[in-house]
């Protein structure tokens, strides 16, 4: 494996191995030697300088792109006939599947699903709960006809999952074996129909985010090695998908950073090589789209726009939703959860002041930026503090309250919680806290209007940052809307609890 490992390396190119190479060294990887001695062996002639992705940019599928599916003027009606005959013995599918057995279950269900999306029966009407048995094929059984109706009238159709597993298994193996049968029939124009895997933004790598990480002089190990995972890997990747990637839990927090969460603020959601844009206009123009549940409800809070319009939505794994619906529509927060973005910010703050020792900018500019630096740092410094102290009140709170001590207890915050005088303490520290946090946002404001106007017309990695900086400081915005919500200003429609035995 490792003669083999070697045999691959010496086939790159001598661009990517050094940039490897820089990472090793990095991230304290001892490979760096070995790369160093096969870039050493290297024909002189073969040397190039290192560019984005080696001057190659990523391979995205070459494939005809529509804005949107236009509707067929005259519908096609599900036929019931149809659906047994393929499902029958004998039948197209039968054929194409080894092993197929007839399930009068899966039929029953099949011509359900048909008659609900067609509404051919007023008593159906457009929804449909179907509980089945385990092996009675509901994938299938719903899929069949959905892509017969999504193929034969054009229009297009969700299909939800709470488990990776499953969409795997719809992407992989169940759609394209379908799609085959009923092709190979003659039953639908299987090259007409398409499908795609739509996923949240921070499942994709932002290569603007990866090449300003990459080029840093200041990144830590645990990143480096992030980058490490991903730099070959970025030649061959039609997706920018992580799931395609072998992570470990700190590495997926770096991939985290690296990816594309940022995409409303970045000029790449308008032009260059996106893999986040790309897998939104290939599901734009798909007639089948499979997501997850959290994407589903993200699409619903936000009233539409992360997934592209449909008309008809399954949501498989549906016991799962409650639960989902739970974490999506809610708002967790740990006292490491301001932690870990005062670490952002510090991180970025730090790549903001390389770049601009590397930008050749006035000196009054870089001053007066560098000036406003300094000051979010220090009510950042003053913002962890108060954050520190209010989780340690509301864990004195939660003790007084509840009294239970072992293990962890959930308890409510109600009202008449809130009208006792030792919240009145965690109502002044989380002002405090605040207070802190509106100063960070006044100063970053005009940090990133500035930065904007700095990086007009200049190659530099600035104009990669304010992308990040207006990220972290919406995300501020909404942490303390929301945690302000939970302290002083509470919602009737809305359940508080604090959860005792955890970081607040």
């Amino acid at each position: 494996v490792f003669r083999a490992l070697v045999s691959l390396a010496d086939e790159l190119p001598v661009g990517t191995l050094r940039r490897i190479e820089n990472l090793c060294a990095k991230s304290g990887n001892e490979l760096v030697e070995i790369f160093s001695g096969i870039i050493a062996d290297c024909n002189e002639a073969a040397r190039e300088p290192v560019s984005r992705l080696d001057g190659r940019e990523p391979s995205f599928p070459l494939r005809e792109r529509r804005t949107d599916l236009i509707p067929t003027a005259l519908g096609t009606r599900m036929d019931p006939e149809e659906i047994r005959l393929l499902l029958s013995p004998g039948g197209p599918l039968s054929l194409h599947f080894p092993g197929f057995e007839p399930r009068a279950e899966q039929v029953e269900m099949a011509l359900a699903v048909a008659r609900t999306i067609d509404h051919r029966d007023e008593g159906t009407g457009w929804q449909l709960l179907v509980e089945g048995g385990t092996g009675i094929g509901k994938s299938v059984a719903y899929l069949l006809p959905l892509i017969l109706f999504a193929a034969r009238n054009n229009v297009r159709v969700v299909v939800s999952t709470n488990t990776i597993n499953l969409q795997e298994q719809l992407i992989a193996k169940d759609i394209p074996d379908l799609l085959k049968a009923l092709g190979d029939s003659r039953v639908i124009d299987r090259d007409k129909f398409t499908f795609a895997q739509l996923k949240g933004k921070t499942n994709y790598l932002c290569l603007k985010k990866w090449e300003a990480a990459a080029e840093s002089d200041d990144i830590t190990p645990e990143d480096a090695n992030t980058l490490l995972k991903t730099s070959i890997w970025l030649r061959n990747t039609h997706t920018g998908d992580r799931s395609e990637l072998n992570l470990q839990s700190r590495e997926l927090a770096g991939f985290e950073r690296l990816s594309a969460s940022g995409f409303n603020q970045c000029s790449g959601s308008k032009g260059g090589p996106c893999f986040y844009r790309n897998a939104r206009e290939t599901a734009a123009s798909a007639h089948l789209v499979i997501v997850n549940h959290a994407l589903l409800l993200s699409d619903l809070q936000v009233g539409g726009g992360v997934i592209p319009d449909y008309d008809y939505l399954v949501i498989d794994e549906a016991h799962n939703l409650e639960a989902e619906a739970t974490r999506q529509l809610g708002f967790r927060v740990t006292q490491g959860t301001f932690d870990e973005m005062g670490d952002r910010l510090e991180a970025v703050v730090k790549v903001l002041r390389q770049s601009l020792r590397h930008a050749n900018l006035e000196n009054s500019a870089t001053e007066t930026v560098d000036m406003r630096l300094e000051e979010t740092l220090m009510h950042l410094r003053d913002a962890r503090i108060a954050w520190s102290k209010l989780n340690a009140e509301l864990r004195e709170f939660a003790d007084e309250i509840d009294d239970r001590s072992q293990g962890e207890s959930e308890v409510r915050i109600t009202d008449g919680k809130r009208a006792q005088p030792s919240w009145s303490k965690c109502e002044i520290t989380w002002e405090e806290f605040d207070r802190s946090a509106d100063r960070i946002t006044h100063q970053l404001h005009p940090i990133i209007e500035t930065i904007s106007q700095l990086a007009l017309g200049k190659s530099s990695s600035l104009g990669e940052i304010t992308p990040e900086l207006s990220a972290w400081d919406a995300e501020l915005i909404d942490l303390r809307s929301r945690f302000a919500e939970f302290v002083v200003n509470s919602r009737q429609d809305i359940v508080y609890w604090l959860t005792k035995g955890q970081r607040f």
